[in-house]
């Protein structure tokens, strides 16, 4: 079964409940699933669903992507980048950082990697991949911030 399959699974079985477990919908009495219920599942999922590593855990360039996607979608009333904007976003991010940006192939695979993780969505469109994040953005860029800047205070602790 594919990650993106198994989450859907996880997630409709917090909403829904079962095997005597208390989902959401039974927990309120309700007669059907509503919208409220698969949301109150989605936060009880512990972050890192499809076996995805925390932030913290991923190599520095996908954490750098990572930035790059959040600070792209910040502000865009669209919930979806284009790809393009998105390794733009990755380009600045790394030039703000001092690091050298790995080359767009090797972007789209981590792209897929993190898609793969659980930390993206990615939708395609007439041979266009547009990229949007799978939680909050602006929780996702305070814990990147934060893993970030521990990093660099690791670097530069050694230089």
């Amino acid at each position: 079964m594919s990650g993106a399959y198994s989450s859907l699974l996880r997630l409709l079985r917090g909403a829904a409940g079962t095997g005597g477990r208390g989902g959401q919908a039974e927990v309120d009495y309700a007669k059907s699933i509503r919208a409220e219920h698969v949301r109150r599942a989605h936060v009880n999922i512990p972050k890192g669903v499809n076996g995805a590593y925390y932030p913290s855990e991923l190599s520095l360039h996908k954490q750098l992507l990572l930035k790059g996607i959040v600070n792209t979608l910040e502000g865009k009333a669209d919930p979806y980048t284009p790809m393009d904007d998105v390794y733009e976003g990755y380009q600045t991010v790394c030039e703000n950082r001092g690091e050298e940006p790995e080359d767009e192939s090797m972007i789209r695979s981590y792209i897929k990697d993190l898609n793969q993780d659980g930390y993206i969505l990615i939708k395609e469109k007439d041979k266009d991949m547009f990229v949007s994040a799978e939680f909050q953005i602006d929780r996702m860029a305070k814990a990147l911030e934060e893993i970030l800047r521990h990093k660099n205070n690791e670097h530069n602790s050694y230089t």
